[in-house]
C-alpha cells in the first residue's frame, strides 16, 4: 500500500471517530448541549431516557456532510503530506 494511502486511510479514521463522538446522544459525548444528537444538524432530542423526536431527513444531511468533510480533509492531509515528503 503507498504511503499516501496509509495517510489517508489515518486520517480519515481519526476524523471519522472524531465526527461520530460528536453525534453522539444523551451525554455520551463531550460537547456542552448533551440531549441532542447531530453535529452541524440536530437530528433528535432526548428528553430523559425518552425519544422526544427524530428527523430522517437532518440525519441524511449530517451524514452527507460528514462524509463529505472527512473525505476533503482527508485528501488535503494526504496531499500535504506527499508534498513534505517531496521536499525533503
Amino acid at each position: 500500500m503507498a504511503r499516501r494511502t496509509r495517510v489517508f486511510l489515518l486520517w480519515m479514521i481519526i476524523l471519522s471517530l472524531f465526527w461520530i463522538a460528536l453525534n453522539l446522544p444523551d451525554g455520551q459525548s463531550l460537547k456542552p448541549f448533551p440531549r441532542w444528537a447531530g453535529f452541524p444538524l440536530p437530528f433528535a432530542l432526548w428528553e430523559g431516557r425518552k425519544l422526544e423526536w427524530f428527523d430522517l431527513s437532518a440525519l441524511i444531511e449530517d451524514i452527507i456532510i460528514g462524509v463529505v468533510v472527512v473525505l476533503g480533509i482527508a485528501t488535503i492531509c494526504a496531499w500535504s503530506h506527499r508534498k513534505t515528503m517531496q521536499d525533503n
